[in-house]
C-alpha cells in the first residue's frame, strides 16, 4: 500500500471534534503540523472507537476526502483507561487488493504507536509525580527550618 498520507492525532477537545496531528508523513517526507474537524471524515468514526478500512473509492464515501481519492485506514489509539486517546491512519491514492493483509500490518504498527504514546503519558505522569513530591520536600524542610529557628 504506497502511503500518501500517515498520521498519528490527538484530540483537542472532549467530545473530539476536532484533533491535531502529533505526528504526520506526506508524500515521503515529515509533514508539517496539521489541526482539522473530524466532521465528515473518516477519521470522525475511528474517533468514536471504530477500526476502519476502506479499500477504494474514498471520497465517494466521505466527500471531503477528494484530495485523497482512493483509501483509508484508521483505528483508534486508547489509553490504560479505554479511551480514545487519538488515532493513526494512513491514506492512499491508490486501491487496498490485500485487505486482510494491510489490516494486519496495519494493526501491528496501530498497537506499536498506541504503546509509545502510553510511555510517553506515563513519562508525563512521573515527572509531574516527581515534582510535586520535590516541591512536597521543599516544603517539609521550610517547615522544619522555620520550627528550629534555622
Amino acid at each position: 500500500m504506497p502511503v500518501s498520507l500517515a498520521m498519528v492525532t490527538q484530540a483537542v477537545d472532549k467530545p473530539p471534534t476536532r484533533v491535531r496531528a502529533l505526528y504526520s508523513w506526506r508524500d515521503g517526507a515529515l509533514g508539517s503540523p496539521v489541526e482539522y474537524s473530524l466532521e465528515g471524515t473518516p477519521c470522525q468514526l475511528v474517533y468514536q472507537g471504530q477500526s476502519i478500512l476502506i479499500p477504494s473509492e474514498l471520497a465517494v464515501r466521505f466527500p471531503k476526502e477528494a484530495a485523497h481519492r482512493s483509501s483509508y485506514c484508521g483505528m483508534p489509539l486508547r489509553n490504560r483507561a479505554d479511551e480514545v486517546m487519538g488515532h493513526f491512519a494512513v491514506i492512499s491514492n491508490e486501491d487496498i487488493s490485500q485487505t486482510e493483509r494491510v489490516e494486519g500490518i496495519f494493526r501491528i504498527f496501530g498497537r506499536r504507536v498506541e504503546t509509545e504514546l502510553q510511555r510517553m503519558a506515563d513519562d508525563e505522569e512521573k515527572e509531574r509525580l516527581i515534582q510535586r513530591l520535590q516541591q512536597q520536600i521543599v516544603a517539609v524542610e521550610w517547615r522544619r527550618n522555620s520550627e528550629t529557628g534555622h
